[in-house]
């Protein structure tokens, strides 16, 4: 498994989202629009305080995942490089290849640098403002601007998953935004994900937990909002707004599989047409290592480590809204493959 860690340890900060009960102002990004805000938003929700649990250190791998808790000592200085799996390129606005990190082990990420993933291959960066993305296979996207707030992101092709730290309630203007060639997003503190794609030109949004605005880049007009349980379907002339599937039940995944392959399997959702599995190395579902999708709820990941892993299984609708996900956590210890055991056996 090639992932690149850029500390001694995965440490990822336990974090709160909130949406404050008073007035949010959004902010609006420099479009054709010459409106000075989004909207004036009132909404009540409770503190949500989601933290962070990783499945791959060694220290902890014969413990169960909910034994243990590990958390950044402090915000980051920078944005920077979580950890990346598989073949993940990185590029720097004159179109060269660069590594992510510098010799002494601090960030090489720039304003203008892009990132590409290929077919089961991630990515999970921190900004500077603690917002968390995971950027998932066969992925484009590059940083406009990751040095100042707003963290700016331009989404040309492929998914990209946030999670989004709650702001100050004095700071009025969003501090967070991807844009895609469709639509801009502005949050102030949510976990949501966005597909882009390039063939059909349309944009699709989930939200999981706080607000999203989204705004068309080429038409005038108020955003929309979306809310919790909340998705739509976008292209540069309209924005539907979408409910988002229930998550799957009856997941059948034992705590401890020994099989060749992981299968997951549920029942089937209401109205879905594709589902996707993801395993990933902390409960949050972040650093995602693996990943797999079908027409039916039973799917199977392949080339798994032994280890602990996190398992989130959700349905995709017909118009490619991602439903809520439902997580799993199992022990997987695949069988030694008895062709490697001969060859290492007879090495002198």
């Amino acid at each position: 498994m090639n992932i690149h860690i850029l500390k001694k340890y995965i440490l990822v900060c336990g974090f709160g989202l909130i949406l404050c009960g008073s007035s949010i102002g959004w902010a609006q990004e420099n479009t054709a629009c010459t409106v000075d805000s989004f909207a004036t938003v009132e909404q009540n929700q409770s503190i949500v305080k989601k933290k962070i649990r990783t499945a791959s250190q060694k220290r902890f791998i014969r413990r169960k995942p909910s034994a243990y808790v590990v958390q950044m000592p402090r915000p980051a200085l920078e944005t920077r490089l979580i950890m990346s799996e598989g073949d993940v390129t990185f590029i720097n606005q004159f179109g060269q290849n660069k590594l992510p990190t510098k010799s002494d082990g601090s960030s090489n990420l720039m304003d203008g640098d892009r990132i590409r993933t290929g077919a089961q291959s991630f990515a999970t960066l921190q900004t500077k403002n603690d917002t968390f993305l995971t950027i998932a296979s066969n992925t484009d996207l590059v940083l406009s601007n990751i040095k100042q707030s707003p963290i700016q992101l331009e989404l040309s092709q492929g998914n990209v998953e946030s999670l989004v730290t709650k702001q100050k309630a004095t700071e009025r203007k969003s501090n967070y935004q991807i844009k895609t060639p469709a639509v801009t997003l502005s949050v102030r503190g949510t976990r949501f994900k966005v597909m882009h794609s390039q063939n059909s030109g349309n944009t699709n949004v989930s939200v999981e937990d706080g607000l999203v605005a989204v705004q068309l880049r080429q038409a005038c007009g108020q955003p929309v909002l979306l809310g919790e349980g909340k998705g739509a379907v976008a292209s540069p002339t309209y924005i539907h707004v979408k409910d988002m599937l229930s998550e799957p039940v009856d997941i059948a995944l034992s705590p401890v599989e020994k099989s060749k392959t992981l299968e997951v399997s549920a029942k089937p959702v209401l109205n879905a047409v594709l589902y996707r599995v993801q395993a990933s190395l902390d409960e949050s579902a972040l650093l995602v290592v693996k990943e797999a999708h079908g027409t039916t709820p039973k799917l199977v990941l392949e080339g798994l480590d032994n280890g602990y892993y996190f398992v989130r299984l959700s349905a995709i609708d017909a118009n490619g809204v991602e439903g809520f996900s439902d997580l799993r956590t199992v022990l997987y210890q695949p069988p030694p493959n008895s062709d490697l055991w001969l060859e290492d056996f007879l090495k002198p």
